[in-house]
């Protein structure tokens, strides 16, 4: 998957921003193509490797997706279901992949939902078309992981904690109805994550409330919702200061396919480069989890969560990941 992914840059400019440039004139949908069989006999993207070789890359990858990633069973409407709530496109893979993979192995349903559409991710495409390009990335990235994917609310730097983010989050936990839902930390490097990190908890808390209005309205519903915090970037709030997790998940089992879900961002790679100094961004992923292993003392690879606390959340203060993963997750000391 990465070897076909690489195909897709050269140098500064990202062919995968080319394939999508021309998405209003093309008679298939680009994005699409990831997620479903395009049938357009006209698909014949012109481009400098000659006509219809974008989209006959898009079929390699789909191809490929298919047979390197193993294909789940679709869980019943009545497996419960986990809902993560990000800032930006390649968040989830950073922090929760392998928790939503594990998950969904258990039989629950996966949902995915990055509050922005990732618009100041690069230094070579213009907001409107870098959301494209991430866009068609992030449905990319869920479809590895089996999960749902939702449409960004929000734009870079704009993620605030104000009502009609909050009423469009809320509306979406409303129609999913999650019984776990992951997020960031409460401190972490960045407004951004820790601001949807307040905006997922109210979103939440307000689940059952029937004078707070969603947009667009949704039915409120009842059900017990425990919200977990991911491990900030960095392994430490704003300040430097170590967080330890209260609960580690074992990832390893699925590392390899949390890796390739990180490399359909592979926008990322010149802007994380450039930015924020990841020589590679796929290796900072798995150097990641595997920091989080060593702090857990069990595990290769892991993920690390922190239980918000369960008042107005849930009846009970109990821990519905742990008791999923089973024998897969560990608490902290």
């Amino acid at each position: 998957v990465e070897k076909v992914l690489r195909t897709f840059s050269t140098d500064e400019n990202l062919r995968f921003s080319w394939v999508l440039r021309t998405r209003d004139a093309h008679p298939c949908d680009p994005a699409g193509c990831f997620s479903t069989a395009c049938s357009s006999a006209q698909c014949n993207l012109p481009g400098r490797d000659g006509p219809g070789m974008a989209h006959r890359l898009r079929r390699v990858y789909r191809s490929l997706v298919r047979t390197a990633v193993p294909r789940l069973e679709e869980p019943p409407v009545t497996a419960p279901v986990v809902l993560a709530v990000v800032a930006h496109p390649d968040d989830i893979e950073f922090v929760a992949a392998g928790t939503l993979l594990l998950l969904r192995e258990a039989g629950w349903r996966t949902h995915a939902l990055n509050l922005s559409g990732g618009d100041c991710g690069s230094t070579t495409t213009d907001p409107a078309e870098t959301r494209r390009i991430r866009a068609a990335e992030g449905r990319a990235a869920a479809a590895i992981l089996g999960a749902e994917f939702h449409e960004s609310l929000a734009d870079d730097l704009c993620i605030f904690y104000e009502e009609r983010l909050l009423r469009r989050l809320a509306a979406v936990v409303r129609r999913v109805a999650p019984r776990i839902v992951l997020t960031h930390s409460p401190d972490d490097y960045m407004e951004d994550h820790m601001n949807t990190a307040r905006l997922a908890v109210t979103a939440a808390f307000a689940r059952g409330m029937p004078n707070f209005t969603t947009d667009p309205p949704v039915e409120p519903y009842a059900g017990d919702v425990t919200v977990y915090h991911a491990m900030p970037h960095g392994l430490c709030d704003g300040l430097r200061r170590p967080v330890m997790p209260e609960l580690f998940v074992d990832t390893t089992s699925v590392q390899a396919v949390k890796r390739q879900a990180l490399a359909a961002h592979v926008s990322q790679k010149a802007w994380l480069d450039a930015t924020q100094g990841m020589d590679s961004y796929l290796d900072a992923g798995d150097d990641m989890a595997r920091q989080v292993g060593r702090m857990s003392g069990r595990f290769a690879y892991a993920e690390g969560w922190r239980r918000h606390l369960h008042l107005g959340l849930s009846a009970h203060d109990d821990d519905p990941l742990a008791a999923a993963l089973d024998g897969g997750a560990s608490r902290g000391s």
